[in-house]
């Protein structure tokens, strides 16, 4: 099966998405996909700030750690099932930890 290529600017959508947390007020995401790199500029707006981030991956299940300019540690690995991506991580500040699972896949729906 071929593997999508999510190049592309992409917003988010809560009713498409399931989340485990407060939905941010907004979300955009700018992927830059070349298999196996994947570049990530995700920016997030919580109570009217704005949280811009990027991280460069490579889709093969390789590990990776790095520290947000936030100084929170990301430790993590992205590849393929099938044609979905899915993105594994952790990430810890001090003592506390949170997992992050997220699985990006094409969808031939534009809404719920």
């Amino acid at each position: 099966m071929a593997k999508p290529d999510f190049t592309g600017t992409w917003l988010f959508n809560a009713a498409m998405s399931r989340l485990q947390i407060p939905a941010p007020e907004s979300s955009e995401f700018i992927i830059e996909h070349r298999d196996p790199h994947f570049r990530l500029t995700r920016t997030l707006v919580i109570r009217g700030q704005r949280d811009t981030f990027s991280i460069d991956l490579t889709t093969d299940g390789a590990p990776f750690r790095l520290t947000h300019p936030r100084g929170y540690e990301i430790r993590g690995r992205a590849y393929w099932a099938d044609e979905v991506l899915a993105f594994d991580s952790t990430i810890q500040q001090g003592y506390q930890e949170a997992i992050n699972e997220v699985r990006y896949r094409l969808s031939t729906t534009a809404g719920p």
